[in-house]
């Protein structure tokens, strides 16, 4: 597919590319969220991407509430990869940020990275963000609905004053509370640390265009943090913010309920592509990104181990190369300081003992 970028971008203007898929219970609160912001030179654009729900009526419906969010169609699913990059091809804004549809801003989000960025001249913005639930999301919405700022229910105002006035009130508060990192010193303090995901990040649209950055296609776990380090390696430099904007949603009873898929092997596929993108510019990052792929390992593992002993004879194939990749790097000694806790024990069972370890292993979280 081919992505036609538009060069005539909005000064400040910041577009929000939103992935839908079958997400009629969140939509409308995630876009809710966004009204809610006191930056309000924004675009939002909602990318269904073959929802067999109710989702791309009700994207449609919002979209006629408000003249800044747009509704786009894919018939077929292709992808949370082919729905952003199809969003970076139709952003008119100057900056592009990236929110799932299950979740939400804190109102003050879109003000404080726009903030950031004037103050530093970076290409990337990255703010804080939370693990949130179903009562976080009950507590948020609720308080909204009380302070009176559910603008899905309002007319559109003036806001130019009162943006004016905020910008001024947050400029001291954030030079305070942002601090630019080089690419070489986030990799090194805070990019291992889980800070590789592509929403929560305020994109300068010009950075993707001129370096013809786009998520790449056919993965579908850990894409977006391929996509963050190539945006990483050509901003040269990226800001990040003390204050936390961005609320991602943990559905508890989802994750529970779900098995494991060939699919998951992309989360090991992912951390060797980053590998193969960063060694050659930081060779000194060997041990780290080899513990991060053995992390990536020993997640699959557990989710094969969580399967029936007869389910998971059809993976064979998969735990196979589990196992071929967790011995290419076992020997490298150091590396395992890099490791989270808990790690070293689980890679040294699995590498000796593979049968007893998904046994033990897979019943160990049936009692949870």
């Amino acid at each position: 597919m081919f992505y036609d970028f538009d060069l005539g971008k909005v000064q400040s203007m910041v577009s929000i590319i939103i992935p839908v898929y079958n997400a009629k219970l969140y939509i409308e609160e995630c876009v809710e969220s966004i009204l809610a912001q006191t930056y309000k030179d924004f675009e939002v654009l909602l990318i269904d991407n073959g929802s067999v729900d109710n989702s791309y009526e009700l994207c449609q419906q919002l979209a006629e509430r408000d003249d800044r969010i747009q509704a786009f169609r894919e018939e077929v699913n292709q992808g949370v990869s082919m729905a952003r990059n199809q969003g970076i091809g139709i952003a008119k804004g100057e900056f592009i940020t990236f929110v799932d549809a299950d979740d939400w801003l804190e109102t003050g989000c879109l003000q404080n990275m726009v903030e950031a960025q004037r103050q530093n001249d970076t290409p990337l913005v990255l703010c804080q963000y939370r693990k949130s639930f179903e009562a976080d999301r009950a507590r948020f919405f609720s308080k909204l609905a009380e302070t009176g700022n559910d603008i899905l229910a309002e007319e559109k105002k003036d806001i130019e004053v009162e943006q004016v006035i905020v910008e001024q009130e947050n400029r001291q508060a954030n030079q305070a509370n942002a601090t630019s990192y080089a690419t070489e010193s986030f990799l090194d303090n805070l990019f291992f640390q889980g800070n590789t995901h592509c929403w929560g990040v305020l994109y300068k649209a010009s950075l993707l265009q001129q370096n013809s950055i786009l998520f790449p296609r056919g993965l579908t776990i850990g894409e977006d943090m391929l996509f963050f380090t190539e945006c990483l390696l050509k901003a040269g430099e990226i800001t990040v913010t003390d204050s936390i904007g961005y609320n991602y949603f943990i559905n508890e009873k989802g994750a529970m309920e779900r098995k494991f898929q060939r699919s998951y092997m992309d989360q090991i596929t992912c951390w060797q592509q980053a590998s193969e993108k960063l060694l050659p510019i930081f060779p000194r990052l060997k041990d780290r990104l080899e513990a991060s792929i053995l992390v990536s390992v020993m997640l699959v593992v557990g989710k094969l181990a969580q399967l029936p002993k007869v389910e998971r004879k059809a993976f064979e194939k998969e735990l196979k190369y589990c196992y071929t990749v967790l011995m290419e790097y076992y020997d490298n000694q150091s590396l395992y300081s890099f490791l989270p806790e808990g790690y070293n024990w689980k890679i040294r069972f699995f590498k000796n003992f593979p049968k007893w370890y998904l046994m033990v292993y897979g019943g160990l979280q049936k009692l949870k």
